[in-house]
């Protein structure tokens, strides 16, 4: 059977199971048709590592549904360029229809390791303004918030997770336009959707069920076959 045959029917597998046997397989079979010391075969093994990862983590990020571990890749592999370790990746990183989305306690923590706080200016029902604090001291012209006004514009206040806690919904999204406005550097520069600009059962429904982590890694076993 043809390899691209290969990875779609391990890609249009019903279950989780049979997929990651049939990729595995293939990334064994890239492994050892590709010389030592080569970029496919480093890129594979890595791939490899990378998927292996996947299929312990998915069997643990949800009690509701199956996770497929290429998704659960794709996670570690982005969370390995923000410097996260897997678990951190698996369990606060997601993808919204191709989009990297965060949970607040990584983006928190991913403030932090660049030497960044932040100084409450407002926080009730009636929105949250952040002060960005640096080395103890508030950066001059730092400031975020998002209001009650900010979520009635954008058609957000009538959604039960504003209804319930205002408070944190607005604090999540000032903390997201803090970051996005003054610490760029703290998702090395890269677009993600942060705490609350997607409603968390939306997060995990969309990457539950999308398969386009799945494509990526197809494309790419792809890509380094024919390279060989």
């Amino acid at each position: 059977m043809a390899l691209t045959e290969q990875i779609q029917k391990a890609a249009e597998a019903p279950q989780p199971q049979p997929q990651a046997q049939s990729i595995s397989t293939i990334l064994d079979d890239i492994i050892s048709a590709s010389e030592a010391g080569s970029a496919a075969r480093s890129t594979a093994l890595q791939m490899k590592s990378d998927y292996a990862e996947g299929l312990l983590f998915s069997r643990g990020v949800t009690a509701t549904k199956k996770v497929d571990p290429a998704d659960i890749a794709m996670r570690i592999r982005f969370g390995r360029e923000l410097g996260l370790s897997a678990f951190q990746s698996a369990r606060g990183l997601y993808f919204v229809n191709g989009i990297p989305a965060m949970m607040g306690t990584v983006l928190e923590l991913l403030m932090r390791r660049h030497g960044y706080s932040w100084k409450f200016i407002q926080r009730d029902v009636k929105g949250c303004k952040l002060q960005l604090i640096k080395a103890g001291e508030a950066v001059d012209g730092a400031v975020a918030s998002f209001t009650e006004e900010d979520a009635k514009r954008m058609k957000l206040s009538d959604k039960d997770t504003y209804k319930q806690d205002p408070e944190s919904m607005f604090f999540w999204r000032a903390l997201g336009r803090l970051q996005k406005f003054y610490v760029p550097e703290a998702t090395e520069y890269i677009s993600v959707l942060t705490p609350g600009e997607v409603p968390i059962e939306e997060v995990v429904t969309a990457t539950e069920d999308r398969i386009s982590a799945a494509t990526a890694l197809r494309e790419k076993l792809e890509s380094l076959k024919e390279a060989e």
